[in-house]
């Protein structure tokens, strides 16, 4: 009975220590209060959850983009491998016809460098190839011979003095018309009634033409068509060379050996100077593949076959006569059809006028007129025969200069 009130009284006296434990201010239990706390810690974890889903969002994305450049990179690699075997097949044909041309004696060495060497260039290699089977098998020895001989009587051959005259008078230049206001000389044998009546009905012809190019490039009609006369006579005489075949004998003309009938021609001993003569060929030889190239980049961008091409004889093409290294700055399409091609009327006359704007042509006086035809022409009495004819023409037709 003892013993029974005694747990009776160590089980009362443990219920009260732990209420007051409970109650105490200082416990360290959890209390009501800090139910506030939980919801918190939930917050934070659920934003924690949504960050690592855009995070991983953000991440496939990146993979799926980088898969789509793997794969336009295996897209490009596959297209310039086939595009290199395509340049090694044509290659490969490129040589199998050469030989073939070789062997079958159409191309000369001489025409196969060069050829090459245009291709190299970045020219079209089809049209470079088809273009130079046209050629003849053998170069001409006249481009560079003829300039050649030029240079070197230049440079060596002694001007003989003019007679003295008998006349008590001393000579005097060209008479210039009456009432003209161009100065002499002129080419006599172009400031006639017989070329005036030839120009003005090449004005009415192409009326259109020029009045297109006079109001775009300021350049009067008569000055174009004069200009155009002096050429070629209005297109009545081209040349009769081929200007293909004239720059390609000369760009591959670099030595003495390969002109032996002009170096015949040449006094005082020609080959005590073969030095000089080789390194004038050198020159003139890569002055002529300039203009070669650019007459093939001309034919090619235009449609145009170059061996239908007639030329002076140093390749100038055209009733306005342009060098080919001129094309590209200054030859315009006049008719608006696509193509720039200087024997028709139109795009030579606009290219003719779009030269002398260029070359800043004003229409005040008569020297500064000169000064931009010498830019065609060096010479002045090519300059003052255009400016007379143009007056001419001028008061022919009526119209006030």
């Amino acid at each position: 009975m003892h013993n029974k009130n005694i747990k009776k009284t160590f089980f009362l006296t443990t219920c009260l220590s732990l209420l007051a434990l409970f109650a105490s201010p200082s416990s360290t239990f959890y209390k009501v209060s800090d139910a506030a706390e939980l919801p918190k810690v939930r917050i934070l974890n659920a934003e924690t959850v949504e960050q690592a889903a855009r995070e991983k969002e953000l991440q496939l994305k990146k993979i799926e983009e980088l898969e789509q450049k793997r794969q336009e990179i295996e897209k490009q690699l596959a297209e310039r491998q086939k595009q290199m075997q395509l340049e090694q097949e044509l290659r490969e044909q490129e040589e199998k016809q050469q030989k073939q041309q070789q062997q079958q004696g159409k191309l000369i060495k001489e025409w196969l460098v060069l050829q090459q060497r245009l291709i190299d260039d970045g020219l079209d290699r089809a049209m470079v190839m088809h273009y130079f089977n046209t050629l003849p098998s053998k170069i001409s020895q006249d481009p560079m011979g003829r300039k050649i001989q030029e240079l070197y009587t230049s440079a060596f051959v002694k001007k003989k003095p003019a007679a003295p005259s008998t006349s008590k008078t001393p000579p005097q230049p060209s008479p210039v018309l009456k009432g003209y206001k161009t100065p002499g000389p002129w080419y006599r044998n172009i400031v006639t009634e017989e070329v005036t009546q030839k120009t003005i009905a090449f004005l009415q012809k192409h009326k259109t033409a020029f009045d297109s190019a006079e109001k775009k490039y300021g350049v009067p009609r008569e000055v174009l068509v004069s200009l155009l006369f002096i050429e070629t006579r209005l297109g009545e005489y081209l040349g009769a060379e081929n200007a293909f075949y004239t720059l390609a004998s000369m760009a591959s003309s670099k030595s003495y050996e390969q002109i032996p009938t002009w170096i015949a021609k040449l006094p005082d001993n020609p080959a005590s100077r073969k030095d000089w003569i080789n390194t004038r060929m050198e020159q003139r030889s890569e002055w002529a593949y300039k203009e070669l190239k650019a007459l093939l980049v001309h034919t090619i961008k235009n449609k145009l076959d170059p061996y239908n091409l007639p030329g002076s004889v140093y390749g100038a093409i055209g009733i306005a006569q342009f060098m080919p290294s001129n094309l590209s700055a200054y030859a315009v399409d006049g008719n608006d059809d696509g193509i720039v091609d200087l024997f028709t009327p139109a795009d030579a006359i606009a290219s003719a006028a779009n030269y002398l704007k260029k070359h800043k042509w004003v229409n005040t006086t008569i020297p500064e007129k000169v000064k931009v035809l010498k830019r065609y022409n060096n010479l002045t009495i090519y300059a003052n025969t255009i400016l007379a004819l143009a007056e001419r023409i001028e008061k022919t037709t009526g119209k006030q200069s």
